[in-house]
């Protein structure tokens, strides 16, 4: 679950408000539903609280209720120790530069998961192509629209610029996929700048 860390209120970034807002609060009710009928295996339910994303687990703690030995052995499931409330929170460079390795912070923001809306993912990408600690490896794996196409047009013309460099062949494969439709299909950065290797390949072969 993204949330951007400036002027957040605290409390709409708890984990259980989110769970809700994402209607994702539900498998855990679910869980809870079964815990609380006696014919239900308590090792079962033990097993699937392990494999429970933080968020889920803080919900629990929170206000999910249920039989006492469900709550204690949800208290008592694993979590990793880099993990606090399983929240990815989105902070500027200043913050970033306090960590020891910023480029891997960015990584784990575009690794993250439960990140289907549109607009979270495109905060994500958004916040990465503008950090000066990403690198060419980060681009690579946002969406090309969003990397040609957002607040930062430099980054991706000084990228093209060094790519392309006075290649004829690359420059015309460029402006073709520019302006092709991809009828839905998505494709990263990294596949756009190995499309035009492919067809300065070409271009001498033929």
């Amino acid at each position: 679950m993204i949330r951007i860390l400036d002027n957040a209120d605290r409390d709409r970034d708890r984990p259980a408000r989110l769970l809700e807002r994402h209607y994702e609060h539900r498998r855990v009710q679910a869980l809870v539903t079964l815990a609380a009928n006696p014919h239900t295996p308590h090792v079962a339910v033990a097993d699937v609280l392990r494999g429970l994303h933080p968020a889920a687990l803080a919900r629990i703690a929170e206000k999910a209720g249920g039989p006492d030995w469900f709550l204690a052995a949800s208290a008592a499931a694993p979590v990793p120790e880099d993990e606090d409330d399983g929240v990815v929170r989105l902070v500027n460079d200043d913050e970033l530069g306090k960590h020891p390795d910023p480029a891997a912070v960015l990584q784990s923001w575009l690794d993250s998961p439960a990140t289907g809306e549109i607009l979270s993912r495109s905060e994500v990408n958004r916040a990465v192509v503008k950090s000066r600690y990403r690198t060419l490896e980060h681009l690579r794996q946002i969406p090309a629209d969003e990397v040609l196409a957002g607040h930062e047009p430099e980054v991706a013309l000084r990228i093209l610029l060094d790519h392309c460099g006075r290649s004829t062949d690359r420059w015309e494969a460029l402006a073709a996929a520019m302006t092709f439709g991809y009828e839905g299909e998505e494709i990263a950065f990294g596949q756009l700048l190995d499309s035009l290797d492919g067809a300065s390949v070409r271009a001498r072969t033929s």
